[in-house]
């Protein structure tokens, strides 16, 4: 290959993304949603426990309902930790033997 060919190729357009390429990278998309979520989950938590129980105390308020905190973060972190098992062989740096 002479000098001008290789500028020739590297002149054209980067190939599409493949459905491969799509696939091998969803999971990777749904763990970020996750973590996200976690952490969202987190603060909002935090900020209903130690600033709105008191608020609703101090204003002799029904107290407020939050449950579903808990549950939501429990949910997210395993369904990270498991998708996040099944992705992590084909990652770069696995021990030898594993993908």
């Amino acid at each position: 290959m002479t000098a001008n060919e290789a500028a020739a190729a590297s002149d054209l357009p980067a190939a599409p993304w493949r459905v491969r390429d799509v696939v091998l990278l969803l999971p990777k998309i749904v763990l970020t949603g996750l973590l996200i979520l976690a952490i969202g989950d987190l603060i909002v938590g935090v900020f209903l426990r130690y600033v709105m129980v008191p608020v609703t105390d101090w204003l002799d308020l029904e107290p407020i309902n939050f449950f579903w905190v808990e549950e939501v973060g429990e949910y997210a972190l395993a369904w990270m930790t498991m998708i996040g098992a099944g992705i992590s062989p084909g990652l770069a740096g696995s021990p030898p033997g594993m993908g």
